[in-house]
């Protein structure tokens, strides 16, 4: 009961009933009744005019306090959710709330100049505005900072939003893999991308002409999307000014603690669902979630798109997490993405890209188990068949190459590709001749291996060049002039000394 109406129903009270009885029946104390009964309307209106009326907020006033020295900027709407989280009795809305932190944000809140993002016209006909941004966010209480990198995906007509975050800065194979995890994450692609002049995307323009990076345009032509640029310099050329990287700044990145950059992923597919994705927004009036229904359709789903959290990063070792195991990936795909589809008791193990199988695993029912598949860790780029049908033609002038080779294939079953590619390159190394000599002798043994061809052919080329010495010393004892004075006898030199007599 508030205090106007509190002060009446006492006067009207006193008139009938004593001070106990009125305290008891209103359940005030008699104090209060005996203050109010004496009090004329002039000094009750003055004095109800005095009082501050408590606030519910008012219990998580030093939480609030705290929250505001540390991030002075965070937004009414963001704290809100950490004060209910901390206070689970407070219930009301925040418009209250902001009124009520307008006095309190006054002495910590810095001046901040205004950012400004474009939008697009409110069209259903698949559109998406693509921002970049960056922000340095807390990783602890002592106030360590990390700087991270992200992508806004925003679709024009229905406000539904994406963000890819990073630890570095975006290189076109980073963008371009931002692109795919929002595919993947709105399930089709849309007809248009729109981006401020990135070189990620535009090399350079003139004359309004755009030359496009051509590795995101080769990306865009496989995907079937039409990149659109905005003019240089001049963001709001594209249309409304949207906030989509202030709003992830602020609502999400800024205001609490992360310990890592997997942290900031996973918080943010939290706080895409239940928070920007799932609010009433203030342009359209409605959830973003529900209005991408009416513009889902439009989107090209043509092409393998799996849910986001159906990815997983390929370590440096060639290994991949998946309930608790470790699973080995092909070589070509360390430190890259990859898509997992889990069937019963099968991992399957996909392109990011086409979506073609890569490699599939059994999986264990224990955990912490490490499964590898030993072909992994070679170079498959090439099949045994080709390896085989290059060296053979390299040795198609040599007596018994097709026999040398099946042996080393029939002798090492296990390791076929890497022994064909080891004779590959001794045969580049070493000529025909070498060839000719070493075949007889290496099929005459009962089992050979690349490793054994190698020694082999060292020894008949350390031969060659032992032919060469002797040659060369053959050469010049035959060169040595017999009238040289080293051949000539005393007996010469005394002729000639008697011719002289």
């Amino acid at each position: 009961m508030k205090g106007a109406e509190m002060y009446h129903k006492i006067k009207t009270m006193r008139i009938k009933y004593s001070v106990r009885y009125t305290a008891k029946l209103l359940k005030i104390s008699t104090g209060s009744v005996q203050k109010y009964s004496q009090m004329g309307l002039e000094e009750a209106s003055s004095y109800l005019k005095r009082q501050k009326r408590r606030s519910q907020f008012d219990e998580a006033r030093n939480f609030i306090e705290e929250k505001l020295e540390e991030f002075p900027n965070i937004t009414a709407t963001k704290l809100l959710r950490q004060v209910k989280a901390e206070y689970p009795n407070i219930k009301a809305k925040v418009r209250s709330f902001r009124n009520y932190i307008r006095s309190i944000r006054v002495k910590y809140r810095n001046k901040k100049s205004r950012n400004y993002h474009p939008v697009f016209n409110d069209i259903l006909d698949g559109q998406v505005q693509v921002d970049p941004g960056e922000c340095n966010i807390s990783i602890d209480s002592s106030g360590s900072k990390m700087k991270v990198y992200f992508v806004s995906f925003v679709f024009s007509y229905s406000r539904i939003m994406y963000a890819h975050f990073q630890n570095r800065p975006y290189k076109t194979e980073d963008f371009i893999r931002a692109h795919l995890e929002a595919f993947r994450y709105f399930g089709g692609v849309a007809k248009e991308y729109v981006y401020d002049q990135t070189k990620l995307v535009v090399i350079k323009e003139k004359y309004r002409e755009v030359w496009l990076n051509r590795r995101f345009q080769q990306f865009a032509l496989k995907y079937e999307f039409l990149p659109i640029v905005c003019e240089g310099y001049d963001p709001e050329s594209k249309g409304k000014v949207e906030r989509s990287v202030r709003y992830i700044k602020e609502d999400f990145l800024y205001g609490d603690h992360f310990s890592d950059i997997e942290s900031v992923r996973k918080a943010s597919l939290v706080w895409l669902d239940k928070v920007a994705n799932n609010r009433i927004h203030a342009t359209t009036k409605r959830k973003p979630s529900e209005m991408f229904l009416e513009e889902k359709p439009f989107l090209n789903t043509r092409y393998y798109i799996k849910d986001i959290q159906n990815h997983r990063l390929v370590d440096k070792t060639g290994l991949i997490s998946f309930e608790g195991n470790k699973y080995s990936v092909p070589i070509l795909y360390q430190k890259k993405e990859v898509l997992i589809d889990k069937e019963k008791s099968i991992l399957f193990i996909r392109d990011l890209e086409s979506g073609k199988e890569i490699a599939k695993h059994s999986i264990p029912e224990v955990k912490g188990e490490f499964i590898l598949n030993r072909n992994h860790y070679r170079d498959i780029r090439k099949s045994v068949a080709e390896i085989t049908s290059e060296v053979s033609s390299l040795l198609s002038d040599i007596n018994g190459h097709e026999k040398l080779i099946a042996k080393i294939k029939t002798d090492n079953p296990r390791i076929v590709r890497d022994q064909l590619k080891g004779l590959k390159e001794l045969v580049i190394r070493y000529p025909s001749n070498y060839w000719n000599e070493a075949i007889p002798y290496l099929l005459s043994l009962p089992q050979i291996r690349t490793s054994i061809v190698a020694k082999i052919l060292l020894s008949v080329n350390r031969k060659h060049q032992l032919n060469k010495i002797r040659e060369m010393d053959s050469y010049n004892d035959k060169s040595v002039p017999k009238s040289s004075t080293l051949d000539r006898s005393l007996e010469f030199y005394m002729k000639g000394v008697k011719n002289v007599k």
